[in-house]
């Protein structure tokens, strides 16, 4: 019967011992909506999607008005 018990104080010890999120983040890690270091966030998330899609959207515009001029002659 010892053990169960040493096993259920361990269990309440390791579940006082997480810290507590009410630090500003959410579950994610991220800052909360509607706050200026979320803004920053999304603004910094935007410019990264952007830099890594729009050479690729680039290229492929490129290509396709090379193509429909090649057909045209």
């Amino acid at each position: 019967m010892r053990p169960t018990m040493d096993r259920e104080k361990e269990s309440i010890s390791v579940e006082e011992d997480r810290p507590n999120n009410n630090n500003g983040l959410d579950t994610l890690g991220l800052p909360k909506p509607g706050t200026p270091e979320r803004l920053v966030a999304e603004r910094k998330l935007v410019r990264k999607l952007d830099s890594r899609l729009l050479p690729t959207v680039v290229v492929i515009y490129i290509m396709n008005y090379i193509d429909i001029s090649n057909t045209q002659h």
